[in-house]
């Protein structure tokens, strides 16, 4: 049942600032750093400083070799099921960092060339170039490190709406941004059924269709691509009937790139700055 049917708010997802989830199936919709960041309003940009404020934190301890420090702030990255956003079927149960798959995925992160380089500069851009993350888990990344903004997010809407809240309920961990490091605590909570419940602002949601790696590859590496072997003339480009010279995507993923991966895609992108520029932009 929608939030919005369940409390009688008489609004429709149009009206309401927040999305109308059903808290019994997941939504497909994924919190979007990328978005986020965009947003000049002064949650958001509190919220994308929160972000920001645990990922150059990460990449500190990483730098500084500091493993064991910097997988314990991962480890707490874990599945959220509070916000009912994602890919999963039935019961929301996430399908993000669980405590099964945490080290694996650590262990991605910290063996990939974009982490070795330094150059990776925001989240989103781990879905981008390392293997094994996708929206699903840099939403769910996202989700954990603003818990504490959403919290105070839901607790405004619901004093809008005339929604009751619980006191006293465990929050689970936030970080604190300004002491680099996860706290707990307890909060005034909406609970649905007695679950845990967290509104999420509609603008910082999305399909997360745009920033992603097959699009950044479709849609601007391989344009790219296409651009340079006409300009030199390569042996790959064909002509029409017209004289026009062409070279098909096709072609250049038989016969030129190498075979799709996050790593290569990388590789790329040091030698093509410009080109994820434009993408970032676009």
């Amino acid at each position: 049942m929608k939030l919005s049917k369940r409390f009688s708010l008489s609004k429709t997802q149009f009206e309401l600032d927040f999305v109308d989830i059903d808290t019994d199936l997941d939504t497909r919709l994924f919190v979007d750093p990328y978005l986020l960041g965009l947003r000049p309003d002064r949650w958001s940009m509190k919220a994308s400083s929160s972000v920001r404020s645990f990922f150059s934190h990460f990449l500190d301890l990483v730098r500084e070799g500091k493993d064991e420090d910097a997988f314990e702030l991962f480890s707490h990255l874990h599945e959220p099921n509070e916000t009912c956003l994602g890919l999963s079927s039935g019961k929301p149960r996430g399908n993000g960092i669980g405590s099964e798959d945490a080290k694996k995925l650590f262990e991605s992160i910290m063996g990939s060339k974009a982490i070795k380089s330094g150059k990776i500069t925001d989240l989103e851009d781990f879905r981008l170039f390392i293997p094994g993350i996708g929206k699903d888990k840099v939403s769910d990344m996202t989700t954990n490190l603003i818990r504490g903004s959403l919290i105070a997010y839901t607790q405004a809407q619901c004093k809008l709406h005339g929604i009751a809240l619980t006191a006293g309920v465990s929050a689970g961990p936030i970080w604190d941004a300004s002491k680099k490091k996860w706290t707990f605590s307890h909060e005034d909570t909406l609970l649905v059924e007695g679950k845990k419940i967290l509104l999420t602002p509609k603008g910082i949601v999305s399909y997360s269709k745009a920033y992603a790696p097959e699009n950044y590859y479709n849609m601007h590496v391989l344009e790219y691509l296409q651009h340079e072997h006409i300009r030199s003339g390569s042996i790959w480009v064909e002509h029409r009937k017209d004289g026009t010279p062409y070279i098909s995507k096709k072609s250049l993923k038989e016969n030129f790139v190498k075979k799709f991966s996050k790593e290569w895609l990388f590789e790329f992108t040091e030698n093509h700055p410009l080109v994820f520029q434009s993408f970032r932009e676009q």
